[in-house]
């Protein structure tokens, strides 16, 4: 796996913010537009203040998805969009006609999940190409709502499928299908408490089940880690 450690949490969402302008601008020169998922959790948050900070980031031409969403409505504390719109969104001046936000808080989860699918296949092909994802990590190995021994881990063709069974909420989510067509995706992992997730995912033994964040896996994958998070794996890693 592709992994650089940085000092502390602050330098991580520093470094994350120059990746993500740098793909930006690649995305834009050669397609014109630029096509981002976010994640949840508590990470991004650090990362967004970082984003909106950067003035190389062109926004009128960047597309904004979400790589999961808790069922609850936008206004929830819980909410991945919620805590996007006050740490980024609130801090620029990007269209709100460019930000697609999951829909989970509809009663029919599962038709919300086909409606997000047909967004991002429509407007980004069959199957679509997310140009950057930010993914997160679990302290059991989760990534996106990717959890442990779940069903949606075996899903081979759908990109977006809802989970029923997940800690605070229902969800939806993009699926493993969806991440392996992406053409960046950047985990972003910060913290002692995901030391051991990172060692396990990081580890000679493959098994997706019990570690979800093994099934993202590619030349277009990479891991930005702080110290603390990196913790038993070594202090020089290769180059990513």
């Amino acid at each position: 796996m592709r992994t650089a450690i940085e000092i502390d949490a602050a330098a991580c969402a520093r470094a994350a913010a120059g990746r993500c302008a740098a793909a930006a601008a690649r995305a834009q020169a050669a397609r014109g537009a630029f096509h981002l998922a976010l994640a949840g959790g508590r990470t991004p948050r650090a990362v967004h203040a970082a984003l909106a900070r950067r003035r190389d980031l062109d926004w009128s031409r960047t597309h904004i998805y979400w790589s999961d969403e808790r069922a609850v409505p936008p206004d929830s504390a819980a909410s991945n969009y919620a805590m996007a719109r006050e740490s980024l969104f609130d801090h620029l001046r990007t269209p709100p006609a460019a930000i697609h936000r999951m829909q989970a808080e509809r009663p029919d989860l599962e038709r919300a999940a086909l409606d997000y699918e047909h967004l991002l296949r429509t407007r980004l092909g069959d199957p679509p190409e997310l140009d950057f994802v930010f993914l997160g990590l679990g302290p059991d190995a989760h990534t996106a709502s990717l959890f442990p021994y779940a069903g949606v881990l075996n899903e081979a063709r759908r990109c977006v499928r809802a989970v029923a069974s997940a800690p605070i909420a229902p969800r939806l989510t993009l699926t493993l299908r969806a991440l392996a067509v992406a053409r960046e995706v950047l985990f972003v992992v910060t913290g002692a408490d995901k030391a051991a997730a990172v060692a396990a995912v990081h580890g000679s033994r493959r098994d997706i089940a019990q570690f979800p964040a093994q099934g993202v896996a590619g030349p277009h994958v990479a891991w930005l880690l702080d110290r603390d998070a990196a913790g038993v794996l070594a202090s020089d890693p290769p180059p990513a």
